[in-house]
């Protein structure tokens, strides 16, 4: 029986994405640059999937967050 890292779930991956955006400069470029290497990295995704993530992050309003 294969066993899945602590953090293979799906919430586990949105904790660590929202944790990795409120480090990101606000510079846009930048942002988007270190975002996407962080997504190709992480993302347990098809290409398209990681697409719709990256805009959802980039643009979403986390509560209580400090950046932008």
């Amino acid at each position: 029986m294969k066993l899945n890292p602590q953090d293979a779930t799906f919430d586990d991956y949105v904790a660590r994405r929202r944790a990795f955006v409120a480090t990101l400069p606000t510079e846009p470029k930048e942002r988007l640059r270190l975002f996407k290497e962080w997504t190709d990295a992480n993302s347990p995704f098809s290409p398209s999937e990681k697409l719709a993530n990256l805009m959802r992050a980039l643009f979403e309003e986390d509560d209580g967050s400090d950046h932008g």
